[in-house]
C-alpha cells in the first residue's frame, strides 16, 4: 500500500518554474561535488518553496524538472555582482553551472513562441498591480509550456495572479 501512495504522489508532481530571484538563492546554496543535495529555506527560499524544488532534485527531474527562462541568466548576469556579493559564487561557477547543468534542471528558451504567451499574461494582478516585462517573460514561460505547473517565486505581485495551469508557490 505504502508504494502506491509513493508511486501516486510522484505522479501528481509538477514542474516547477523558479523565478530569477528563486534562481539566485538556488545558486547561492548548489554544491558543485553533491548536485542533488536538498536545497534549504533560507533568504527567498521559504519552507514551501523548498519543499516544490527539493522533490525535483530526489528523483533527478524523474519528478519533474526545475525549470528557469534562458531569460533568467541574462537577469543574474546583468546583476551578478549585486546578486552574489559577499558570496564565494563566481562567474566561473555559474558558467560552469548553466553548461553542465543538473539532471533535474531544463533551461527554456526565449522564442516565438515564448513571445506569443506574453499576450496571455495579465498586465496587473488581482490587486491592481502591475506586473512587470521581467516577470511576465517568465510567467510566459510557465504559460508556454502547456501543462499544469508550479510557479515558486517570492514575489508578492506574482502570488496575487490567478492564470489557468499555473499553481503560485510562495
Amino acid at each position: 500500500m505504502s508504494f502506491a501512495i509513493n508511486y501516486m504522489s510522484i505522479m501528481a508532481t509538477k514542474n516547477c518554474i523558479i523565478d530569477t530571484c528563486i534562481f539566485a538563492e538556488l545558486l547561492k546554496q548548489y554544491d558543485f561535488g553533491y548536485p542533488n543535495t536538498q536545497i534549504r529555506v533560507s533568504g527567498l527560499v521559504s519552507h514551501s518553496i523548498a519543499k516544490e524544488i527539493n522533490k525535483c532534485i530526489e528523483y533527478e527531474g524523474s519528478n519533474g524538472y526545475v525549470i528557469i527562462s534562458v531569460f533568467a541568466i541574462v537577469e543574474i548576469v546583468n546583476k551578478f555582482n549585486e546578486i552574489f556579493n559577499g558570496t564565494n559564487f563566481t562567474i566561473d561557477n555559474f558558467f560552469n553551472f548553466i553548461e553542465q547543468q543538473p539532471s533535474w534542471l531544463l533551461i527554456e528558451n526565449f522564442d516565438k513562441a515564448v513571445v506569443l504567451h506574453l499576450l496571455d499574461v495579465p498586465c496587473k494582478n488581482l490587486a491592481g498591480e502591475s506586473i512587470s516585462s521581467d516577470d511576465a517573460i517568465h510567467i510566459a514561460t510557465a504559460i508556454n509550456r502547456g501543462e499544469p505547473v508550479n510557479f515558486c517565486t517570492s514575489d508578492g505581485k506574482l502570488i496575487r495572479l490567478n492564470i489557468d495551469n499555473i499553481t503560485f508557490i510562495d
